[in-house]
């Protein structure tokens, strides 16, 4: 349940970013000059102010790339690593560098237009931010670092759950807590939350490359590295945040460190331009651990809970839908690979088979050798419709149907969606099914009034 609940939790705050993120985008793509603006070139009048802009409008979108750019062909430097300039200092060195005719082709025109007026070149600096700002993007940079401080915690809760259901891995030999902070608590309760915290707080100073040794030295057997979605990708992310935070969204000493498989490595220093399309990317690395985590602890914890079942053919259902295979594979095999041959987790196979399908592998002799239940007419539609049986799917639908099964919510089923997209019949089954009000929830009998 608490695992559950903090995968919920942290999901619902990811959708929440990415509709923040929407109503940036969208804001930019309608915005309207604001007051604030018109109160700068208030003093200005019309013609000072439409020349002006008539010159902004012709800098290149980004003017300090196109400073960075000139800077960049300056003699190179004696051998060794270079120290970067801050934002400022590379304006002004790189404005020195520029030169006679890109001085021209950028700077003079503006200067020009606002012919010596102070009040001018003020309007002019604040059309130029007002024009090229893309308020998502600003969005972005804020919203990342967030976005990893909730997997953190999402990943927190997980562990304080293995740990408080593993109590005998703190021996007084292991603790390192000073006996005067343990003795501030009023009960040995909390003093294990307490110690726990501690532990699960060093575990999350680490890299995510060091997360699985410790935690293995625990007993948390967890292949984190493999557990679905781009592992370079998501250790990617938590590298982005600290540049994000301590260095201005540009390369430092530790983002190296954190990502060599990055080769060539970019210089320290070089921009990483955290943009609305990276944080979209962020948030999916992020959800795809945290649903795969979410699997992988809590089948070691509750591997036969009828509620984790129901968990893995939901997630499975999403990442379907995704095409995202690979991690379908890997959710629905660390499930079923703890389960007895006799297991009830009928779905999670199919989807699982779905998933292996799709990655072109061979799962014909394993529904072979599996005998289905034969009173179970999801199942049998399930399979059908995995095989591409056109009429035997049919009839599996109409008997759903006369079972009472919700047939609107069935024919979401990324099963029958994927045959439904090769098969006419199936897709005019489908789209009936899908104009059906939903099914009403079961209610129970009314007692007879006496």
């Amino acid at each position: 349940m608490l695992g559950q609940s903090a995968l919920l939790r942290f999901t619902e705050e990811l959708e929440g970013y990415r509709e923040l993120l929407k109503l940036a985008h969208d804001h930019n793509l309608n915005r309207r000059r604001p007051r604030s603006l018109d109160e700068v070139g208030r003093d200005l009048g019309a013609e000072p102010r439409r020349a002006v802009e008539k010159a902004i409008s012709a800098v290149p979108d980004d003017l300090l790339q196109s400073f960075e750019a000139a800077a960049s062909e300056a003699p190179p430097s004696a051998e060794g690593k270079r120290h970067p300039y801050s934002y400022e200092q590379l304006v002004v060195g790189a404005m020195f560098q520029v030169g006679k005719s890109k001085y021209e082709e950028v700077v003079q025109p503006l200067v020009a237009a606002c012919k010596g007026d102070q009040r001018a070149l003020t309007y002019g600096l604040a059309f130029l931010r007002w024009k090229h700002t893309i308020y998502a993007d600003q969005l972005a940079k804020a919203v990342i670092p967030i976005a990893v401080s909730g997997f953190e915690s999402f990943f927190a809760e997980l562990l304080r759950t293995w740990y408080l259901l593993h109590r005998q891995r703190f021996t007084e030999s292991e603790k390192k807590i000073e006996q005067g902070k343990l003795l501030a608590y009023a009960t040995k309760d909390d003093q294990l939350r307490f110690v726990i915290d501690e532990q699960v707080a060093e575990i999350l100073r680490q890299s995510p490359q060091d997360w699985q040794n410790r935690l293995r030295s625990d007993g948390l057997d967890l292949n984190i590295q493999g557990l679905g979605g781009d592992w370079h990708e998501f250790c990617l992310v938590l590298a982005r945040r600290n540049v994000l935070i301590h260095n201005d969204d540009r390369v430092d000493e530790k983002y190296l460190e954190r990502t060599p498989w990055i080769q060539p490595p970019p210089d320290v220093g070089t921009p990483l331009a955290t943009d609305e399309a990276y944080a979209s990317k962020a948030f999916a690395a992020l959800r795809t651990k945290a649903e795969a985590l979410t699997v992988a602890v809590l089948t070691q914890l509750t591997p036969h809970s009828e509620d984790l079942g129901s968990l893995v053919v939901n997630l499975s259902y999403d990442a379907l839908r995704q095409e995202r295979w690979h991690d379908v594979v890997t959710m629905t095999s660390t499930l079923l690979d703890a389960q007895s041959p006799d297991h009830q987790l009928h779905e999670v196979r199919i989807n699982r088979w779905m998933a292996k399908k799709k990655l072109h592998d061979d799962v014909r002799d394993e529904m072979a050798a599996w005998t289905p239940p034969a009173d179970n007419s999801r199942v049998t539609l399930g399979l059908a419709a995995l095989r591409g049986q056109t009429e035997a799917t049919l009839i599996a639908l109409r008997k759903c149907e006369q079972e009472g099964e919700d047939v609107r919510r069935l024919a979401e089923w990324p099963v029958l969606v994927d045959l439904g997209r090769r098969n006419h019949r199936i897709l005019q089954e489908l789209q009936r099914y899908r104009r059906l009000p939903s099914a009403p929830p079961p209610r129970g009998r009314r007692k007879k009034s006496h």
